[in-house]
């Protein structure tokens, strides 16, 4: 993982706020660890997706309002084939894919890859594995910031 001073502060903060959600440092929160009260600057950036398995898939379950936005649809309740039909062959399935085998945290900076709009032509992502049980990934709590050419906060 790289240095986290590099990201953007809601990136780091939400990752933060993951780590001290643990029950054991051995342990990945669940979603019930997670209150949208205790971070709700984060919120319109933030999106939950179910992981369902053979096969794997994700589904959105959640899509902060900046997401919308920027995909300029309502994308609750899609699988993320549906609301990107090129998530499986895109760079960051490994990504996804990896967050739920090996609890492994992401974050991406670069061009969008998905259908975002035009005015979206930077995006810093972070995954965070979620588990009910604390070993079995069944949720991942992302978030996204957007640029715009200039390098500013969309």
């Amino acid at each position: 993982m790289d240095d986290i001073r590099s990201w953007h502060p809601k990136l780091a903060a939400l990752h933060a706020y993951w780590q001290a959600q643990k029950p054991r440092p051995d342990l990945l929160p669940s979603r019930a660890h997670i209150s949208p009260a205790d971070i709700p600057a984060l919120l319109p950036n933030i999106y939950l997706l179910d992981v369902l398995e053979n096969p794997l898939r994700f589904r959105y379950r959640l899509v902060g309002t900046k997401l919308l936005y920027a995909g300029d649809r309502e994308l609750t309740g899609l699988f993320m084939e549906e609301a990107h039909p090129n998530f499986f062959i895109a760079a960051p399935y490994p990504d996804y894919v990896a967050c739920v085998r090996e609890h492994r945290i992401n974050r991406r900076l670069g061009s969008p890859v998905f259908d975002w709009d035009r005015e979206h032509v930077r995006i810093e992502r972070l995954l965070l594995p979620l588990a009910s049980d604390g070993i079995r990934v069944d949720m991942i709590l992302g978030l996204s910031v957007f640029y715009d050419a200039e390098g500013r906060e969309l």
